[in-house]
């Protein structure tokens, strides 16, 4: 038995309507006539009473469609495992992370939940955001540990696990160091160190400054951490950070983290693309690092 007559039998005894059934099912009302009648054909019974205007089910296929429920059901289960088992057989998970200060805790919390998985390996791929995008819409990359700000509207499945704040990097000679939290607005005039244009909180902060009603004079593209605490505490510069990526200048002698009045906010996520079917990598992936 064809297991496509056998939905077309369930979607059409649940619309009543073969307009509507067919539209479920991405089939033309012609194809779903035709295996309507060849599952009739097959089982050699009437399923359908098509007298009138109305699409009724026969008492048969009133019977008839509860079991067929039950087998779709188990076949669906079925091909849900047979995945679980294809995707465990792959040896090497790919996964992208784009650069940010806390993703060294993501690999290593990676590398745990792995190591638990002796029959999988990973293979971690550090790219800015917009090139692990491209990789992964081309099956090039199976999973993201992105921002989420970053990605298309469309074309991929996100799972939560941090939603990140942001702060101001600020030498403890500028005037607004002894403020507890800065506006945005009140930076307007101050020299920014920004992140490469690349990279998805140079975005995210450039968009917050422009809310903010200010375009932010951008003074030295960031090239390292240490370079950037140099111009920080020589006052060449503030820097927008996110807080998950402050610990590189915590105790630094010389400049304080302020935190900011306007509630600029990232989630970090997993993402994987919409067209890979969710399966037990992602369901484990998921569990482990949301478990932090």
């Amino acid at each position: 038995m064809d297991i496509l007559k056998l939905r077309c039998f369930v979607v059409l005894s649940e619309c009543m309507s073969f307009s509507l059934a067919a539209y479920e099912l991405n089939i033309s009302q012609s194809s779903l006539s035709k295996h309507i009648m060849s599952l009739e054909k097959e089982l050699n019974v009437e399923l359908f009473d098509r007298r009138g205007r109305n699409t009724l089910l026969t008492e048969t296929g009133k019977i008839l469609s509860s079991h067929a429920r039950n087998i779709l059901l188990e076949y669906d289960r079925l091909v849900q495992k047979a995945d679980e088992f294809k995707e465990f057989a792959v040896k090497t998970t790919t996964i992208g992370i784009a650069p940010m200060g806390c993703q060294y805790f993501w690999l290593r919390r990676l590398e745990e939940i792995m190591a638990a998985c002796p029959k999988r390996s990973i293979e971690i791929i550090e790219r800015y955001e917009l090139e692990l995008i491209n990789l992964a819409s081309r099956d090039e990359c199976e999973y993201l540990i992105i921002r989420k700000e970053i990605l298309p509207l469309k074309g991929f499945r996100t799972h939560l696990l941090y939603v990140d704040t942001a702060a101001v990097i600020i030498s403890e000679s500028n005037h607004l160091a002894k403020k507890k939290r800065i506006r945005l607005k009140d930076l307007a005039g101050e020299a920014f160190i920004y992140m490469d244009e690349a990279s998805a909180p140079h975005k995210i902060f450039k968009n917050a400054c422009h809310e903010a009603g200010f375009e932010p004079r951008i003074a030295h593209t960031m090239k390292s951490e240490t370079i950037t605490m140099n111009y920080i505490q020589a006052n060449e510069g503030i820097c927008l950070y996110f807080k998950s990526d402050t610990n590189f200048f915590d105790n630094m002698k010389g400049i304080r983290i302020v935190p900011l009045e306007n509630d600029i906010k990232s989630e970090i996520v997993l993402a994987t693309p919409t067209t890979k079917r969710q399966g037990a990598t992602e369901k484990y992936l998921t569990e482990g690092l949301i478990s932090l």
